[in-house]
């Protein structure tokens, strides 16, 4: 949700994401995909920060991996 409003302020091309190596090792990763606050599934962050605080993450779950990614490359 933070990079769905990141991307509709700054109208991204691409993202780049770094440090995902440090992952590695870890059997289960959890991402955080959006907000819920009282029972109901937020479509954009809070601007109110009463109501911020009271938010819970929505997190999905991924499998992680043990191979070494320090080396992948894309361009």
């Amino acid at each position: 949700m933070v990079v769905r409003y990141s991307n509709m302020l700054n109208n991204l091309s691409s993202i780049n994401l770094t440090k995902l190596d440090v992952l590695t090792g870890l059997e289960e990763i959890k991402l955080g995909v959006g907000y819920m606050l009282n029972g109901q599934l937020l479509e954009s962050i809070p601007s109110d920060l009463n109501k911020l605080a009271q938010v819970q993450i929505v997190y999905e779950n991924f499998k992680g991996w043990n191979e070494d990614i320090s080396n992948i490359r894309k361009f």
